[in-house]
């Protein structure tokens, strides 16, 4: 019996321990899930228009729902700029719903409000998402960047390209812009330029079920080592 036990306590060690490491998996802080390109230099005042025909967008694909909470990139301006997340209907060479280009408000699954500190020095700009985080399915998304007053926004800015900030890409992402003349989305015609999106993976039911397990063994773990005292 008393053997049986001390095998019985291992175990719950081992459960105990797998808890534990669950919990700080599911507890870690906010992680970068997607970035165009890499940061480059900062401080250069120059680069791709942000404004109120002028956008610029990037598109990324997310393999597991994924919770995010930020979203950003390498940017100056004057007042503040909107970063919005859109779907994509069905590929990474797709571009948002063609009504997102004269309505983003209307057309966005979430949107940030960056904040730029000058309009003649870029740096990394990050805003959390508007009325807080969102759970993105496995899928084609893009995030974009914009001016003028959509999303409460009030001013503009720019992104600098890499010939300033030695920025390179990292994958192969691909980039569109709104254009001011047809104002629709056309590719390309970008050259390295930052966007992030900042979150981390949900876990998946069954493994949520294994924390509970875990978590029940701890509570039992304890109460058995009262008995014992």
């Amino acid at each position: 019996m008393e053997g049986n036990r001390v095998v019985k306590l291992r175990h719950l060690e081992k459960v105990l321990v797998s808890g534990v490491l669950l919990f700080s998996v599911f507890t870690a802080q906010s992680a970068v899930v997607y970035e165009s390109a890499t940061l480059g230099r900062t401080g250069h005042s120059a680069g791709y228009s942000l404004s109120a025909v002028n956008f610029i967008g990037s598109r990324f694909e997310l393999s597991v729902t994924t919770r995010v909470d930020s979203i950003g990139g390498h940017l100056a301006g004057s007042g503040t700029i909107w970063g919005a997340i859109f779907t994509l209907a069905d590929a990474m060479t797709a571009f948002p719903d063609p009504g997102s280009a004269t309505d983003p408000a209307g057309f966005s699954l979430a949107h940030a409000i960056l904040d730029p500190r000058s309009m003649f020095s870029t740096d990394r700009v990050v805003g959390d998402l508007i009325g807080g985080s969102v759970a993105l399915d496995p899928g084609a998304y893009a995030i974009v960047l914009g001016g003028g007053s959509f999303f409460g926004a009030n001013g503009g800015g720019y992104m600098p390209d890499a010939p300033l900030t030695g920025s390179v890409n990292i994958g192969s992402p691909t980039y569109f812009f709104r254009s001011s003349t047809s104002r629709l989305w056309r590719e390309g015609g970008i050259s390295p330029v930052r966007f992030e999106v900042n979150g981390e993976a949900v876990p998946a039911p069954a493994t949520l079920a294994l924390l509970g397990v875990s978590i029940a063994g701890m509570g039992y773990a304890k109460r058995k080592r009262h008995r014992s005292a």
